[in-house]
């Protein structure tokens, strides 16, 4: 029992895991657009570089409206090095259109 209670008291983090972290569309919309929340959305990004994005295919239809093509989008989520979760993303960009 004492040693179940040591594990779930561990903090992962302090253990060198990384978290998943799901980012919402406001902050890559700051990003893509640099708007007035652009340096504190890029920031967060940065503090938590070493760990693993992704956005499910709901944000990425809220995205899908400011890019001509699925390929513009998908480039610049690789370049953040953010990740799809989600149904094929040639479906999720003919919904969002």
């Amino acid at each position: 029992m004492e040693r179940a209670l040591k594990l779930y008291y561990t903090n992962p983090l302090s253990q060198g895991w990384a978290m998943i972290i799901t980012v919402d569309s406001n902050v890559l919309l700051s990003i893509f657009t640099k708007d007035t929340l652009y340096d504190p959305s890029s920031m967060l990004m940065e503090k938590y570089s070493s760990h693993e994005y992704i956005i499910n295919d709901c944000i990425y239809l809220e995205l899908t409206v400011h890019f001509p093509e699925a390929a513009n989008l998908d480039e610049t989520l690789d370049i953040l090095e953010v990740s799809l979760i989600c149904r094929p993303r040639a479906c999720l960009y003919i919904d969002g259109r």
